[in-house]
């Protein structure tokens, strides 16, 4: 999605112009800093989205007058989330996420300026939430006198639905990884995932949803100032859209610290579990090996017995004897019952 320039007029109807004639028609009108402009005389609402490099929107910004430190945010890149009111024009910081890559909560942001009659954005490339807030628009022409403001509600409330979309993806996968899943290896053999695994990923999963809550809590805060800035102790149109916005963004920062919450508790539980696993291995291997310890001892005699029959000697006793093999293996199977009799005794075995 390019630079777009939407003109909304008061009878709902609208148009769409090229950025360079506004450009140039708001340099002719000789808007300079900390100049508050007036309404257009037609009624009329303009929404500008200036999208690339920070430096080269901050050319378009400066034409507007707008104040220089919501410049040198843009500048900047900063994607805190935040609303300040400067002499002339309202300004909000929206952080959104990047659609190349949401699911590593990278943000970039969407810095609205809102003066009277006027409305420009400016992000970076990849911003889906601009795109999704623009067909809003379109799908609705706006009338009235709250145009303004519901063009700066429709570019928050479509972050605010990416943010709630990845939240509930992230809590769809915690609820997948309650019960161990089934996988298969290379051979198709069919096993279940380790718990060490599940733990990484549920650990994962939390790490992303405080992320998010970390994002989310300024976000609500600046979604409150402009509802109480627009309502200003009067439930005005606007501020009931804000006010929307603002419980569903509430809604996701406690269902964060729910899922925070949950998270723990499971990873506590599978590493309960872990452990318990771990000691029946610990078991099992002390078992194994006390019986080839056993067994080593048991055949013992039988090495000494049979070692000392195949020494290179002339006069060995019974070697000569026709029932010598026979003696000595009687010899090595007694010695052997015996200790396997003590053994018993004792219950090491």
């Amino acid at each position: 999605m390019s630079d777009f320039v939407i003109r909304i007029r008061p009878d709902g109807t609208f148009d769409e112009t090229p950025l360079d004639s506004h450009v140039a028609e708001a340099e002719a009108s000789g808007f300079s800093a900390g100049r508050t402009a007036d309404p257009p005389p037609d009624g009329s609402v303009t929404w500008v989205s200036v999208q690339g490099d920070p430096a080269e929107a901050k050319h378009v910004l400066e034409t507007w007058g707008f104040h220089p430190l919501a410049v040198e945010d843009v500048q900047h890149a900063h994607t805190r989330a935040k609303f300040e009111r400067y002499p002339g024009h309202g300004f909000a910081l929206v952080p959104a996420l990047n659609a190349a890559t949401p699911a590593a909560l990278d943000t970039l942001g969407i810095y609205v300026f809102a003066r009277p009659g006027i409305i420009v954005t400016s992000s970076l490339p990849g911003v889906a939430a601009l795109d999704r807030a623009r067909r809003e628009v379109l799908a609705h022409p706006l009338r009235g006198g709250h145009a303004a403001e519901r063009i700066v509600h429709a570019v928050i409330d479509a972050v605010a639905d990416e943010y709630g979309d990845l939240l509930y993806g992230l809590e769809d996968e915690l609820d997948s990884l309650v019960e161990p899943p089934v996988e298969s290896d290379r051979r198709g053999r069919v096993h279940t995932r380790s718990l060490a695994a599940r733990i990484r990923e549920i650990d994962e999963r939390r790490s992303k949803i405080l992320q998010l809550q970390r994002i989310l809590l300024p976000f609500k805060e600046m979604t409150k100032r402009l509802a109480d800035a627009e309502g200003n102790g009067s439930p005005t149109e606007a501020a009931l859209y804000f006010r929307d916005v603002l419980d569903h963004v509430a809604h996701m920062v406690e269902e964060c610290g729910l899922l925070v919450a949950i998270s723990a508790g499971r990873i506590t539980t599978l590493e309960a579990e872990l452990r318990e696993e771990s000691a029946r291995a610990n078991d099992r291997l002390n078992q194994v090996m006390k019986y080839m310890a056993a067994m080593s001892t048991l055949l013992l005699p039988m090495t000494i017995v049979s070692g000392a029959f195949g020494m290179n000697f002339d006069d060995i006793p019974f070697a000569a004897h026709p029932h010598g093999f026979w003696m000595a293996t009687g010899t090595m199977l007694v010695a052997a019952i015996g200790l396997l009799a003590v053994f018993r005794a004792k219950r090491w075995l």
